[in-house]
């Protein structure tokens, strides 16, 4: 057997090679939580449209993101179709990492290889613990990466808190899988979230204008970001904060003493350099 393993990020490479697991890999450097999606995730359309979205609100130049974007493209597209590859997915039980273990996962439904996902809450792990994930590593049917292409289809176009996607379940997706109804169910909570409620605020937004309102400092709002219920199965890295941050200011809703950080800029952020503005106060006193 033949194995290539799509880890979930730079940041994980060393500790896998540390592994010694056989076998090729491919890093999925995306962060799909953000910009605009596509059921085709692999055409160039969807990469110039993030690319340009990504360059404009996150400050990674677009050339570059268009670089890694067709490298991982072409490795995808290299890989030889046959029964004797097994393709391992290597993603944490968070929004960020599902929404491309969603994707891939139903991207390998027309392949013949064999698919299997390692999926623990969190990777971050040391190589012995690595390794051991992976000999626990869940052998995906071929009914499950149907209906995971299915539902990528489902969730790109859900454009609200009661789409499509919050409606598929196990009897509609036709999967028996207690793995993949886990992956659903969590997918529908966090990417609810990620739409506004009554007030307009998603569950990040109430929760940093919160924090703010109490005189966090950036640093500490992305803390608590990290570990409060409301927010920590979003699974956002620093950048996905500053971004949804910077929303807030530009809606008026926060006040930023200080800038706030880019892919292309640093900036301060031990100090408490948020207000929650009145407007944003309002929202959060409504019911």
């Amino acid at each position: 057997m033949k194995f290539v393993h799509v880890l979930n990020g730079d940041a994980m490479v060393e500790a896998f090679t540390a592994t010694g697991l056989a076998g090729e890999t491919l890093v999925w450097a995306e962060a799909a939580i953000d910009g605009p999606l596509a059921v085709d995730m692999s055409s160039a359309a969807i990469r110039d449209a993030r690319a340009e979205w990504i360059e404009r609100h996150s400050g990674i130049a677009a050339a570059d993101y268009r670089g890694r974007f067709d490298a991982r493209q072409l490795a995808w597209a290299g890989l030889p179709d046959e029964a004797e590859l097994e393709l391992v997915l290597w993603f944490e039980r968070d929004l960020f990492c599902e929404l491309h273990l969603l994707d891939l996962l139903g991207r390998t439904a027309a392949h013949a290889w064999r698919v299997t996902v390692v999926h623990p809450p969190t990777l971050a792990l040391a190589p012995a613990q690595l390794a051991e994930a992976f000999a626990r590593r869940h052998a995906c049917t071929l009914a499950e990466r149907a209906q995971a292409h299915a539902a990528w289809a489902a969730l790109v176009g859900t454009r609200d808190r009661g789409g499509a996607f919050f409606e598929l379940g196990s009897d509609s997706t036709g999967s028996d899988s207690n793995w993949f109804a886990g992956l659903l169910a969590s997918m529908q909570s966090d990417w609810r979230g990620c739409f506004p409620d009554a007030r307009g605020l998603t569950r990040f937004d109430a929760l940093a204008l919160e924090l703010a309102a109490a005189g966090c400092s950036p640093r500490e709002l992305f803390r608590q970001v990290c570990e409060r219920a409301e927010t920590r199965g979003l699974g956002l890295g620093d950048l996905q904060v500053w971004l949804r941050l910077a929303s807030l200011v530009e809606r008026g809703l926060l006040a930023s003493d200080l800038p706030l950080p880019r892919a292309d800029r640093d900036a301060p952020i031990d100090r408490p350099s948020l207000r929650t503005r009145p407007e944003g106060l309002a929202l959060l006193e409504r019911d």
